[in-house]
């Protein structure tokens, strides 16, 4: 059964996957890219201090960019 530990970090990787998709595809302005790097910092600052293996965590960040990158359409990638 799922902590809320695992749930808490499970949101974290979900957030830092959208985020780094919006900073990579989106137009945006310095301000808000700003704002989302010390999001994506924060939340992998926190998954660090949190996670039983930090490393594996970040491994499933990667993955979970992958699966929403090939979900776009694909005039978007």
């Amino acid at each position: 059964m799922a902590t809320t530990n695992d749930i808490s970090i499970a949101r974290a990787r979900q957030q830092i996957a959208d985020a780094e998709i919006k900073l990579a595809l989106d137009k945006i302005t310095s301000s808000e890219e700003a704002e989302l790097w010390q999001l994506v910092d924060g939340l992998e600052a926190s998954i660090m201090k949190r996670a039983a293996s930090p490393e594996d965590e970040l491994e499933l960040i990667d993955r979970e960019l992958e699966k929403q990158f090939r979900r776009r359409p694909a005039r978007l990638r």
